[in-house]
């Protein structure tokens, strides 16, 4: 979603990932929306927390938000998982754990992702972990929803109750998490379809295949917590990201495991910005 260059913030005199996102074209949705993510963008920089990118300051002109954040040279988890899924289930955990724990933050500040996916989440080449792009989905990304209306998200990381109309909660977050680690887990994710409709309907209705059918070198218990967070009904997911992020801390005590990865993929060059430096330096108060 949106475009990410790499700028430079003359006030700290530091790089910064700027990323120009195309606003609704509703302008008092548009207000509503860019009003939201200034007040959100404020509690985000105060996290200060290893799994999440540092959002330094968001600003919007006309039809487009600016939003200036922690520069992270690595790659996607996306990208990882083209080249490398399925990946090793030692290395699965630790990758759990870094999510859980970003998304706990969140959570207990009263905020949720919306859009956790491969795509934001970022693979430093120190071998950081890092969640991004909380709350942006509500800006652009809409997918329509079964009882009417749109919801905002990815079509297959959204989960069930979100695509019946009740909304966003934590667990939605948790959902989406159990799909990132299915993906992780299997190469493959677990609801899929011929176009956004049906991979909804599959969303809502179908049970994915089992984890260790196509997989069997899973261990049962991973298998079954990434099940417990694809569960259709929120109240059979685990209670909480913390929670989550607590059982995948005390596997790797015990199997003394750590975020080891692979070479990671080389992004595509950045394009380079249309528009003009000083209008993006005046946007975001420079």
């Amino acid at each position: 979603m949106g475009h990410v260059f790499r700028s430079w913030d003359p006030a700290l005199r530091r790089e910064v990932a700027l990323k120009t996102i195309r606003l609704d074209a509703d302008e008092s949705k548009r207000e509503k929306l860019t009003s939201r993510l200034l007040r959100e963008a404020v509690t985000y920089a105060r996290f200060n927390h290893p799994n999440i990118v540092t959002v330094y300051d968001v600003a919007s002109q006309g039809s487009a938000a600016f939003i200036a954040m922690e520069m992270v040279e690595g790659t996607t988890l996306e990208a990882y998982f083209d080249r490398y899924a399925p990946l090793d289930p030692e290395q699965v955990i630790p990758l759990g754990a870094a999510i859980a724990r970003a998304l706990a933050l969140a959570h207990e500040h009263g905020l949720i992702h919306q859009d956790v996916k491969p795509g934001n989440v970022l693979l430093g080449r120190d071998g950081g972990i890092k969640v991004t792009d909380f709350g942006i989905s509500q800006l652009a990304t809409t997918t329509e929803a079964t009882g009417g209306g749109t919801v905002t998200g990815t079509p297959g990381y959204i989960a069930p109750e979100t695509l019946c109309g009740e909304g966003y909660s934590p667990s939605g977050d948790l959902f989406a998490l159990g799909v990132v680690l299915y993906e992780a887990l299997t190469g493959t994710v677990p609801f899929s379809g011929p176009n956004i409709q049906e991979i909804a309907i599959t969303t809502i209705a179908e049970d994915p295949v089992p984890i260790r059918k196509l997989n069997p070198e899973v261990p049962a218990e991973l298998a079954d917590l990434v099940s417990q967070l694809l569960a259709k009904d929120p109240e059979d997911r685990p209670a909480s990201a913390a929670i989550v992020a607590r059982t995948f801390e005390e596997w790797m005590d015990a199997g003394r495991l750590e975020w080891k990865p692979k070479p990671l993929p080389q992004k595509e060059e950045q394009k380079p910005s249309t528009l003009p430096t000083d209008e993006l330096a005046a946007s975001l108060g420079a």
